[in-house]
């Protein structure tokens, strides 16, 4: 069993604390008001101390740039690249017996892509077996021969160098050069590519939502789009005939307020301004009568514990909600991939990506499907309200990752 103890303003914060580093499963086994020690703070108020304990603790992640309070790291999970199988290259022209089948159905695919690798031990092999299927890659590229004979590039070749452009993760990447592989390039066309990626979207980014809540919580970081996304959903709400209603906590941007109060009145739709989450309940209780509430977060960095503790507490006044995470197509990946795993502690249930019409490189939906467990919600595609949001389907992820590709 694990015992430690809390310094917090009151027991809201403390149970925050409690069950963001310890879990659900911990006990609360006392508390008491205390004096912290220091000339300094004998005019100040006294703190709560919370003691809490639990048999199996989780760790809580580590965030740079945070001098306090203090909390144990956490290791986040990881998603190392999937070990590849070794196929036989199939004779021309045939495709081995099963392969669209596994693409659709990942219960049928080999053991080894199917399971994650374990971590420890295995860090050379997995670094080799990268460097192996990167030279794999690389000579694909440089294939001048077609499937034909003639003097074309094949298919397979196209395809990989127009993955390279994508800024695509190293595991997503090492599950094509499986697919290339295992089909080979004098089996490879574009309707076999489709068949991969479609099998690839229903995995990983078409998956099944929760049940459609009434209120809609937006998250996210600073300058993705939220309030603009915000502003799109309702005025669609309103051209179906339903009857949103707009709440905002985002106070502290200069013209935050101003902007989704222009959008409430052109939309004649009612809006409120949440200073505190004391207000939050009334807020809500105010709009009972909406069909749909949206509410707007003020941006936060996903790198700040204090900030994302701050939308946690802020969320948790609020039953029966969905929650919906804001990132940009124009996020570098190792960024993204930071925000995605950052997020998690907060809790999201679904994605939208936005200002795809500002990139050329459309490998974050690809990657989003291979760092989240969470679907793709919604594209936005420029800042015209409601015209410039998409919701997500096979096609137009097709369109996307296939965009530009030269056969």
């Amino acid at each position: 069993m694990t015992i430690r103890r809390y310094l917090a303003k009151d027991m809201k914060e403390a149970r925050i604390r409690i069950r963001y580093e310890l879990g659900s499963d911990a006990i609360i086994v006392s508390s008491r008001k205390v004096r912290q020690k220091g000339w300094r703070n004998l005019f100040r108020k006294k703190r709560l101390e919370v003691t809490a304990a639990v048999d199996s603790p989780r760790t809580a992640p580590s965030f740079p740039g945070r001098t306090a309070p203090s909390f144990p790291a956490r290791t986040a999970p990881s998603f190392p690249p999937r070990a590849v199988p070794s196929f036989p290259n199939p004779p021309a022209g045939k495709i081995p017996e099963g392969t669209v089948q596994s693409l659709i159905h990942p219960e049928a695919q080999p053991q080894q892509l199917r399971q994650p690798l374990r971590q420890g031990g295995r860090e050379e092999h997995l670094e080799q077996e990268i460097r192996e299927l990167k030279k794999r890659m690389g000579r694909l590229m440089e294939a001048k021969e077609g499937p034909e004979g003639g003097g074309g590039r094949s298919f397979s070749a196209c395809l990989m160098r127009h993955l390279k452009t994508m800024d695509l993760d190293d595991a997503v990447l090492l599950d094509i050069a499986a697919f290339c592989g295992h089909i080979g390039n004098a089996g490879m066309d574009l309707r076999k590519v489709k068949q991969y990626f479609s099998a690839y979207f229903h995995r990983s980014i078409l998956r099944e939502e929760n049940p459609e809540q009434r209120i809609w919580a937006f998250i996210g970081p600073t300058g993705v789009g939220k309030t603009t996304t915000i502003a799109k959903i309702a005025a669609r709400e309103v051209l179906k005939g339903r009857s949103p209603g707009l709440i905002t906590l985002d106070t502290c941007r200069i013209g935050a307020v101003d902007q989704l109060r222009t959008y409430s009145d052109i939309l004649n739709i009612p809006l409120e301004v949440v200073s505190s989450r004391r207000d939050m309940s009334g807020a809500v209780d105010r709009l009972q009568d909406c069909d749909r509430i949206l509410m707007d977060s003020a941006g936060s960095n996903s790198r700040r514990m204090d900030q994302l503790l701050e939308i946690l507490a802020c969320l948790d006044e609020i039953k029966g909600k969905q929650t919906i995470l804001v990132v940009s197509a124009t996020t570098r990946r190792s960024d993204l991939k930071m925000i995605l795993e950052n997020y998690r502690n907060v809790g999201y249930d679904s994605i939208i990506l936005t200002k795809l019409d500002e990139t050329q490189c459309y490998g974050s939906i690809l990657n989003i499907g291979c760092y989240s467990d969470k679907p793709i919600r919604y594209f936005t595609v420029g800042q015209a309200v409601p015209e410039d949001i998409r919701q997500v389907s096979e096609e137009n992820l097709l369109d996307y990752v296939l965009k530009g590709m030269e056969v």
